[in-house]
């Protein structure tokens, strides 16, 4: 669902579809247990239904009015609170001054005495036909992509119905108000969807596997609807709601296959299980939490359409930046950077390629799962020491520090299910919102237009991003806490902002044409080459943090020590 604006008479622009990326009862006390927070908000979402105008003299008493400037600002604001209050763990200092930004923006009643409520009832009333049109109907969300939203059919066959009876009220003003407050309980109920993902882990036509197959028409026996599925290197996704098919298991089933002007038809047997998308971990005092991205490809440059990078194998990411508490969990006081901010909550930077890789592995060990990475030299990671590890402030090997060739030479067990840092073009397909991205073309390649490899941001897609505070902060800013943004399409926040982050690879000269789960030059030195990050900081500029698929190679942080250099968790499916 996308943002609808409705032009009215004169200077007034009516704002209806406002914040539908984070509606819900507002009445709630926030996981934040701030009371304040949760006040500002309940306060800012009855005004959420506002007009533009300079002064409110031109809004009728029972409406609410802000300016063209700060409309977007208080947008930005709710959005902001709404995630702060959804985070238990939020910086109460982000939260004292999100309670303030947002007061100071929460549009305010009008003062109006003679409006021509009849032209003011019409714009209100087209920009409510505008939200009704844009949602689906939907039970519980769960065949609703999650960048759209839905109500259940019943809410939304009242609204419709509510729009249609007041045309019958003779006083308009009445009228008017009637439904401005029927607009904002209704957008109460709106949600974003929950698309359900299958992973399919067999599928044979009389006794032969066919997990190679493309793309299938699917009924079952007593269905009426007809299922377009696809099945990609192992993944088959629905676009329909899968009545019989809730929990996965096993189906026999009629499939048609269509191609080339024939019609194939054979009883096939399918076993499917459901993929959740989320997947928590809790390590001490930390809890943090793993997207699932699904497999896909992208086209890398905005000449050549050849250009694709495709990875082959779904795979999680981490929602949040790594987090200075989760790092601290680890390296507690080794690093010297602890007492650089001061909450927590904000993404762990200062950090050296080779510090990183150990912490990944002995958070694997941790969590009891496989260390990724082998280093030679080093067998036992519990016991390993930060002192042992080569991390310069400089660029070279000094007296009494350790040596950083064996560490060059780290090598990536690909079948361990420990946690790793991600390759560049998992970034980059993270980045762009894998099967949720707007630039998706129907052969399932992701191809920005060409001017969106420069006007591209995470994020972008749902109305905001770290881009905005870029813009309007100094170059000297800090850090924010991490997921004070609005995420991109896929639940991931901070990809483009906040701190630049590493990836597995090394930088050099990359392959053209198709790419297939491409992961960097070789590893030959621990002095020749730039451990690649992506993603840009705070302090660079708004093209920096736009521009696709573009590394950062100003810091070499492969032993060296940047503030601005830190990470996000990944994970094999």
């Amino acid at each position: 669902m996308k943002k609808k604006t409705v032009f009215m008479g004169g200077a007034l622009l009516l704002i209806a579809a406002i914040f539908l990326t984070s509606c819900g009862d507002p009445s709630t006390e926030s996981e934040t247990g701030d009371s304040e927070l949760t006040a500002a908000i309940t306060a800012a979402e009855k005004a959420s239904v506002y007009v533009i105008s300079e002064d409110g003299t031109d809004v009728p008493p029972a409406f609410y009015w802000t300016t063209g400037e700060n409309a977007p600002l208080f947008e930005a604001a709710l959005a902001d609170a709404k995630a702060l209050a959804a985070n238990p763990a939020a910086d109460q200092t982000a939260v004292n001054a999100a309670v303030v930004e947002l007061k100071g923006l929460t549009p305010k009643p009008g003062s109006a005495s003679g409006l021509n409520y009849e032209e003011f009832y019409n714009d209100l009333e087209a920009g409510a036909r505008e939200i009704v049109a844009d949602l689906t109907s939907s039970e519980n969300g769960s065949d609703v992509l999650v960048e759209n939203f839905w109500v259940t059919p019943e809410k939304l066959s009242a609204f419709e119905a509510l729009l249609d009876e007041l045309w019958n009220n003779d006083n308009v003003s009445a009228r008017a108000s009637q439904l401005a407050a029927a607009l904002i309980e209704f957008k109460a109920q709106i949600k974003p969807g929950t698309y359900v993902i299958y992973e399919l882990t067999s599928l044979t036509i009389g006794g032969v596997n066919a997990l190679g197959l493309t793309t299938v028409a699917v009924a079952t026996d007593d269905a009426t609807i007809a299922v377009e599925a696809t099945a990609t290197n192992g993944r088959l996704e629905y676009d329909a709601v899968l009545t019989g098919f809730p929990d996965g298991g096993t189906f026999v089933v009629e499939i048609k296959l269509f191609g080339n002007d024939e019609q194939l038809a054979n009883t096939w047997s399918i076993t499917i299980k459901k993929l959740p998308r989320d997947r928590p971990y809790t390590i001490g005092d930390n809890t943090f939490e793993l997207r699932f991205i699904p497999a896909g490809a992208f086209q890398y440059t905005d000449g050549e359409a050849a250009d694709v990078s495709r990875v082959t194998k779904n795979y999680w990411m981490a929602n949040y930046e790594t987090t200075r508490s989760l790092w601290n969990e680890i390296w507690m006081g080794s690093d010297g950077y602890n007492a650089r901010w001061s909450s927590t909550r904000y993404p762990a930077g200062g950090l050296a390629y080779y510090h990183v890789i150990a912490f990944l592995n002995k958070l694997s060990l941790r969590a009891d799962l496989t260390p990724v990475y082998s280093v030679p030299g080093i067998t036992d990671w519990e016991a390993l020491q930060y002192s042992a590890i080569p991390a310069l402030e400089g660029a070279g090997n000094e007296a009494g520090q350790p040596d950083p060739e064996n560490w060059a030479l780290v090598t990536w067990n690909k079948d361990a299910d420990g946690f790793r840092l991600p390759t560049e073009a998992e970034f980059d397909l993270a980045y762009l919102g894998s099967d949720a991205s707007p630039f998706l073309d129907a052969s399932g390649v992701i191809r920005p237009g060409s001017e969106d490899y420069t006007e591209f941001w995470p994020g972008k897609e749902l109305g905001y991003s770290y881009i905005e505070s870029v813009v309007s902060k100094p170059a000297d800013s800090a850090f924010q806490v991490v997921g004070t943004r609005r995420p991109n399409a896929l639940g991931l926040y901070d990809m483009g902002g906040n701190i630049i982050e590493l990836v597995w690879d090394r930088v050099g000269t990359r392959p053209t044409g198709e790419r297939i789960d491409y992961s960097g030059a070789e590893r030959v030195s621990a002095t020749g080459q730039i451990q690649m990050s992506k993603g840009g900081a705070f302090n660079q500029t708004d093209v920096q943090i736009k521009t696709l698929y573009n590394p950062d190679e100003t810091h070499n942080p492969q032993y060296g020590r940047y503030s601005v250099i830190g990470f996000r968790i990944a994970q094999n499916n």
